[in-house]
């Protein structure tokens, strides 16, 4: 059977599953290149070296479209695939399982630092007020504080269904901490692979999560963040990271994205004590060693502390050797 069949027979199966129709169009995109190139050819007779050449190729082509994250989708989605294929009957024995599952090189992203989020949580209410809390303000600020709140990544804040929202909203769950009792809101929405995200904000993202939905109701929209200029339509990426860009510039910080929050809540997280479990089931990685390559090992900061506390408690003992050495010099 030829690829393209192969294909849309996968596809079809994935639609009957039920799965969301975002997370259907991204699956189509994993696979729409490789159905161009090899969609003519028989799936059995598709090798593993053709189809790796064929992946390392596809940065030459354009390095924008598929970068690092994008390869990975991609070779995701054929996996993905030739699985179906290989359960169908249609092949015997699967050439993509030896594709890279897992890219562990860290991924180079700054991350914010504790001082500018606080000086942006800050700088929040009179963003909103300094053009009379006009809708537009009101909605960058709470994407923001929804970001500094979760640390959620990009798309699930493009994504979040409003419906999901009402519903945290309505089921507050009642945390004691050193401070007294406060309230936490748990939302759900699909991350990666159709895998549900369970995320956490706080009461003050709840009040601005409030007057945002009544002043966006007559519109009736789907997802929780619109357009500004039609209430109905969701945002796209160059929206959501013009928000960032508005309120830090306002905060007078650095412009923090998404994914540089999300790394410094990990931090922030572990320096509370917390282990690298707890921080990894904070951003729902599937496995600890992914946040320790990508989010710990990669911290420069991080790595420039442990250093100097190394350098520090070995200087300091060797003090103490030195003084125990002179003490016993001098005694009798």
């Amino acid at each position: 059977m030829q690829v393209k069949a192969v294909v849309q027979l996968h596809l079809h199966s994935l639609e009957s599953r039920g799965i969301r129709p975002v997370t259907l169009e991204k699956c189509e995109w994993e696979l729409k290149q490789f159905v161009a190139d090899f969609g003519e050819q028989e799936i059995k007779e598709v090798t593993f070296s053709a189809l790796i050449t064929w992946m390392r190729d596809l940065r030459k082509r354009d390095g924008t479209r598929y970068a690092h994250a994008s390869l990975a989708g991609i070779s995701k989605g054929i996996r993905s695939c030739f699985k179906f294929a290989e359960e169908e009957g249609y092949i015997v024995g699967n050439v993509s399982r030896k594709l890279p599952r897992y890219n562990y090189k860290p991924v180079h992203r700054q991350i914010a630092s504790e001082e500018d989020i606080i000086t942006i949580l800050n700088a929040l209410p009179a963003f909103i007020e300094h053009r009379g809390r006009d809708v537009r303000d009101l909605r960058d600020a709470l994407i923001v504080s929804f970001a500094i709140n979760t640390g959620t990544r990009l798309r699930n804040i493009k994504e979040l269904e409003r419906k999901a929202v009402l519903s945290a909203l309505e089921h507050p769950s009642l945390v004691y901490t050193s401070h007294g009792v406060d309230n936490i809101y748990h939302v759900y929405t699909e991350g990666k692979g159709d895998k549900m995200l369970e995320l956490r904000f706080s009461e003050a993202t709840a009040e601005l999560f409030r007057e945002y939905f009544h002043r966006t109701k007559a519109s009736n929209p789907t997802y929780a963040f619109v357009t500004n200029n039609v209430l109905a339509n969701p945002i796209g990426k160059a929206t959501a990271n013009s928000a960032f860009q508005r309120v830090c510039e306002f905060a007078g910080t650095p412009i923090w994205l998404s994914h540089s929050i999300r790394k410094a809540n990990v931090m922030a997280i572990l320096d509370t004590g917390a282990d690298i479990k707890t921080a990894s089931e904070y951003v729902q990685h599937s496995d600890p060693q992914v946040t320790l390559v990508h989010y710990v090992y990669s911290n420069q900061r991080r790595v420039d502390e442990a250093a100097l506390n190394m350098m520090e408690k070995r200087y300091a003992e060797a003090a103490v050797q030195s003084q125990m050495d002179n003490f016993f010099k001098r005694s009798p």
